[in-house]
């Protein structure tokens, strides 16, 4: 996609999803060899890797992503922004 490593530049966070299988790790790889080459080794620094190992399922709908599992990992996570005092 063009233009997103722009954007994640302006985050303040950014949280990778990962999961333990050889093809993630060999994408995961991939993604932070474009990040050096391409001068974007600050988005690499405040990258935050999350395993997606005790994700049971992901929602198969958009209307569906405010529940779960990953919905739940995802509101820990702005709630530990939150009492860090960060936004």
């Amino acid at each position: 996609m063009q233009g997103l490593f722009e954007i994640l530049r302006m985050c303040r966070h950014v949280y990778t999803l990962t999961m333990e299988d050889r093809i993630a790790r060999g994408k995961l790889l991939q993604y932070e060899q474009v990040l050096a080459l391409y001068e974007y080794g600050d988005v690499l620094g405040k990258t935050k890797r999350l395993s997606l190992s005790h994700i049971r399922k992901l929602p198969e709908e958009l209307e569906q992503l405010t529940k779960g599992d990953l919905a739940d990992l995802v509101k820990g996570l702005l709630g530990e922004l939150e009492e860090g005092g960060e936004s």
